[in-house]
């Protein structure tokens, strides 16, 4: 199925699938997302979808409190 006006077109980063039309915020977003073969729910998989249809993995909550220490 060919990519419609509501897909979000990936920066050279990110990461668009071709199957379900879903961006990803990067390779190993996408490559989490793809199991058998087959999509599984990014929210499932526990991705946050972000501004601009971008599925993303948040960060673990200790790099988060890394980066508020600097």
């Amino acid at each position: 199925m060919a990519c419609t006006k509501e897909c979000t077109a990936p920066t050279p980063a990110q990461a668009h699938c071709g199957v379900c039309h879903r961006t990803f915020g990067g390779l190993k977003g996408f490559d989490a997302h793809r199991r058998d073969s087959k999509c599984a729910d990014p929210k499932r998989l526990g991705m946050v979808l972000s501004d601009r249809n971008v599925w993303r993995t948040p960060m673990p909550e200790d790099a988060i409190a890394r980066l508020e220490q600097d």
